[in-house]
């Protein structure tokens, strides 16, 4: 009795040993071949289970226009196997934009989440009727948990670009 009782209490740190968390800062550019924005982005996304993924992301718009605007998001990813190898997932997403404005949407892709070697995410999302179709790459350097990561996404005429740093743990 004793033995299982000890044993349920390090099931959390068991199951938390299958997860992996990672912290970002990245810059964007947003151009729609008239004008660009710049923006940075501070993250976080963690991936439980190899099949449930959340990412929070703050993000800060700089331009003359919207000086100091900013868009919060809420991501998750339902995997259809494990991310830990690659699998097709099913998503949702929420918006709220410092305008007031807040947008919903869904996304489909298939994404390698693990944190050993190359990660990718290839997705398209609908947000409020427009399609955005995107990938993103990340990869480690060294063993210290520290990567690079750079991404593409087009939508409705609009290409942002995204390059950073970030902390798997």
């Amino acid at each position: 009795m004793k033995k299982t009782i000890i044993a349920l209490c390090f099931l959390p740190l068991a199951a938390f040993a299958d997860n992996v968390n990672f912290v970002s800062l990245s810059h964007i550019t947003l151009d729609d071949s008239f004008e660009s924005v710049n923006a940075y982005s501070l993250g976080y996304q963690g991936v439980f289970n190899g099949t449930f993924a959340i990412a929070l992301s703050h993000t800060e718009i700089l331009d003359d226009v919207c000086d100091g605007c900013d868009l919060k998001s809420l991501s998750m990813k339902f995997a259809i196997s494990t991310f830990d190898e690659g699998s097709f997932y099913l998503g949702a997403g929420f918006n709220d934009g410092s305008d007031s404005n807040s947008q919903n949407g869904y996304s489909v892709g298939y994404a390698k989440i693990n944190g050993d070697g190359l990660d990718y995410d290839v997705s398209a999302a609908v947000v409020e009727g427009v399609t955005a179709m995107g990938i993103t790459l990340r990869a480690p350097i060294g063993d210290s948990g520290l990567g690079w990561q750079v991404g593409l996404s087009e939508t409705n005429g609009i290409t942002a670009s995204m390059a950073g740093v970030s902390m798997a743990f």
